[in-house]
């Protein structure tokens, strides 16, 4: 049973394949068992309360389960690249990858337990606990394989872990070598929990779900230009520019085998650097993939200083500054750096201060929204757990600020969020 209710989440891949099945009968059959069980995934779902308030957004649970399901799929879609093959109850296999491949492998080292993570940190005692609901078991032959393909995830460490934005539930792929797996096994509906130090090793987290989408190592300059300017980025990195775009060692026609792999990793570092530099050489040049690392970079809540860009209008954004020149840009990316570092290690421990801080970025930015916040969004719910005062003002601000943005909010809204949220912190009631 747990192959074909995790089978159902292929379906929208399946269809997309469908004139190709329909010249097999096996995988027409297994289309067709599949399609039954839409209904059975679709309640299992929302039996293991897959809600707007434990996906760390504010969205409808109808919305929720949707973007679940997306990210289910795309979980499968990972595990079939990777020649996963998934377990049944009568302990045969289905393999995910028959729809892309004719083999079978033969033996398997590797054990990957697709499921719900739930993190959370008890900060008194220092001790964090892991919960997966188990949505099935995949053998991996090699392990390596499904780290190479899975773009845009990276294995987390525990002190990571501890950084999440409050408590939540995040898709997520948790592997165990041969041998350690067995006694993990469980069925949909029976979570397992383990301390942090069980998992170090041995988790996987898409990026943007696990830190919030407001990373926590930031670090660096990102440069996003046209490719011909690769050389002189390494030119300039080679003197001690803290540039940390990859992209650049593979600017050349021809020098790029992997653009998946590319893209997801400009994509994951212009949303964790410090900077963003677009820069533009001219009027002449057209950019492109420059806009999607900015916009990764802004969605990130990250600094972008632009460079040739005066006439487009996303340099009204709060966090755009333009920049006359690059010899410009660099100091302007070094004293932001700079800045950043030292916010990071400030933490204001009182209530008044905190507020204010909340108040303010708040307002900065809810003066540029139409709408009011929509009623009935639970703050708290989101948040979970976000009492200790220790938390970072700017990463709670940020989140707070993603959420305004995302559903719509006017200033005094944008207010109201900002007391609710330092009353949460701090354990004071909400008046």
């Amino acid at each position: 049973m747990l192959g074909r209710v995790l089978l159902t989440v292929l379906l929208p891949m399946i269809a997309e394949a469908s004139s190709e099945l329909a010249d097999n009968p096996g995988h027409l059959a297994l289309l067709s068992q599949a399609q039954s069980r839409i209904d059975h995934l679709t309640a299992r779902l929302e039996a293991a309360e897959l809600t707007a308030a434990k996906l760390l957004t504010t969205q409808t649970p109808r919305a929720a389960l949707a973007r679940t399901h997306e990210r289910l799929r795309w979980l499968l879609r990972i595990v079939s690249s990777s020649g996963g093959h998934m377990e049944d109850d009568g302990g045969t296999s289905h393999a995910l990858a028959a729809f892309c491949n004719d083999g079978e492998p033969d033996t398997f080292n590797l054990a990957i337990n697709l499921g719900l993570l739930n993190w959370t940190h008890n900060s008194d005692t220092d001790v964090s606990t892991v919960r997966i609901s188990p949505l099935g078991t995949a053998f991996i032959q090699e392990s390596e394989r499904i780290h190479a393909r899975a773009a845009g995830w990276r294995r987390m460490t525990a002190d990571e872990l501890k950084a999440l934005p409050g408590n939540g539930s995040y898709p997520a792929l948790v592997r165990f070598e041969a041998g350690e797996w067995a006694g993990h096994v469980g069925l949909p509906g029976e979570p397992w929990d383990w301390h942090d130090q069980d998992l170090q090793e041995a988790l996987w987290l898409p990026v943007d779900e696990a830190v919030g989408r407001v990373p926590t190592d930031a670090h660096g300059i990102y440069i996003a230009s046209k490719s011909v300017h690769g050389p002189r980025w390494r030119k300039l990195r080679a003197k001690g520019v803290p540039i940390i775009s990859t992209w650049i060692d593979e600017a050349e026609i021809g020098s790029t085998r992997d653009w998946p792999d590319l893209w997801s990793r400009c994509v994951i570092e212009a949303a964790s650097c410090s900077v963003l530099i677009v820069y533009r050489d001219g009027p002449d040049e057209i950019l492109k993939g420059a806009w999607v690392e900015a916009g990764a970079a802004l969605a990130a809540g990250r600094h972008v200083i632009a460079v040739g860009c005066d006439e487009f209008t996303v340099r009204h954004h709060p966090r755009l500054m333009l920049a006359p020149d690059l010899e410009t840009a660099l100091q302007l990316a070094h004293l932001l750096s700079l800045k950043d570092q030292s916010r990071a290690k400030t933490v204001p421990s009182d209530a008044a201060e905190l507020r204010r801080d909340l108040a303010r970025a708040l307002t900065s930015y809810g003066g540029r929204l139409n709408s009011d916040f929509p009623a009935g969004s639970d703050v708290q719910a989101w948040h979970g757990s976000l009492h200790d005062a220790d938390v970072s003002v700017r990463i709670v601000a940020e989140n707070c600020l993603r959420i305004v943005s995302e559903q719509g909010g006017s200033t005094d809204m944008a207010l109201r969020i900002s007391e609710r949220i330092a009353a949460l912190i701090h354990s004071q009631p909400v008046t």
